[in-house]
Parts: structure tokens; C-alpha cells; sequence
């Protein structure tokens, strides 16, 4: 005849694939080897269980002229909440700034005007993944401002005209000058 152990330890394994998100009482009974069958006093224990991915809902910049823009995602994750939220924007990493179940979501650098890519991932504590992308467009819609023009007044027949023009969207167009003199 071979010993028989006298201590076991292991694991136990449980397929829970088939069970509904939420927390389930457990019991644990150990049987000898004994003619008897002799069984251990039950161990109770609680196990929580998580099949379900995180719910995202994506919300749009507010500012369709930002070139830093603010978008925002909200996490849902009930069972074991979200360990790790990764956003990019055109393929970069995007700066995260998280409250409670929201993030908010700016990109590292400006935009320009057109159509960019939001790409997320957000994984829960017992590693479920939940993934999605948005497409948004920023769009510069405010005319240049024209904030100094020299000389005002009497002017020579060759005087030159300076202008100073601004404009934080999408910037001003060097070969987009128009003079129109008394109309």
C-alpha cells in the first residue's frame, strides 16, 4: 500500500460561465480516505462573480472649435470595477483625468481642423475587456480677427499697409489677404 497524504493543499477551480454576475455563498467540505468517509465541518466563504465587461458610454466634445478637446467616458462596471482605462487620439496616448465613473479625455497635443479617432479600452478587476471607437471632427468656423492696420490717415501714394491678423483654429492663410480701397 502507498501513505496516503496526511496534508493536502491546492486549488479549487470553478467554471462560472455559466453563472449570473453577483455574490454567491460557497461551502467547503474535505472527505478523509477512511472506511467512513469521514467529513470535515463545512467552510463558508463568499466568492463574487464578474463575466460581464464594462458598460462605456462615450460623450462628444462640446466644443466642436477646441484644439484641445474634451471628450468624456462613462464606466459602468458593477461586479469588480474598472482597474484600467487606456484612450488614444489619432494612434496617441490621451491625457486621462478620472472622477467617480468619468473620465475625461483631452489629446497630448493641439488638433487641427478634420476628422480624428478615439480609440478605448477599458479592463475590470477580474479582467473582462471592453473596447470601442469614436470618430470626431473639429472644425474652425471663426473668421480671422484683424487687430492692427498702419498707417490710419493721410497716405502717401507709395505707403505701405501693415496689418495684424490672428487666429487660434485653424490659423491664418498667408496667401488670403484681400485690400479693397473705397469698396
Amino acid at each position: 500500500l502507498q501513505p496516503r497524504p496526511v496534508a493536502l493543499a491546492g486549488t479549487v477551480c470553478l467554471d462560472t460561465s455559466r453563472l449570473s454576475d453577483g455574490t454567491y455563498g460557497t461551502a467547503l467540505i474535505a472527505t478523509d480516505t477512511s472506511a467512513r468517509g469521514n467529513r470535515s465541518l463545512p467552510v463558508a466563504g463568499l466568492v463574487r462573480i464578474d463575466n460581464s465587461p464594462p458598460v462605456v458610454s462615450y460623450q462628444p466634445p462640446a466644443d466642436p472649435e477646441a484644439r484641445l478637446p474634451q471628450a468624456s467616458l462613462s464606466v459602468i462596471d458593477g461586479a469588480s470595477g474598472a482597474e484600467r482605462i487606456a484612450v488614444a487620439i489619432d494612434g496617441l496616448p490621451a491625457v486621462l483625468r478620472t472622477s467617480g465613473a468619468t473620465t475625461a479625455v483631452v489629446p497630448a497635443a493641439p488638433l487641427a481642423d478634420g476628422a480624428h479617432l478615439l480609440v478605448w479600452e477599458v479592463v475590470d478587476h477580474a479582467g473582462n475587456t471592453a473596447r470601442g471607437t469614436e470618430t470626431f471632427v473639429i472644425r474652425d468656423a471663426t473668421p480671422p480677427a484683424i487687430d492692427e492696420v498702419r498707417p490710419q490717415g493721410p497716405a502717401s501714394p507709395l505707403s505701405a499697409i501693415a496689418v495684424r491678423a490672428g487666429d487660434a483654429g485653424a490659423g491664418v492663410d498667408p496667401g488670403g489677404w484681400r485690400l479693397a480701397v473705397d469698396g
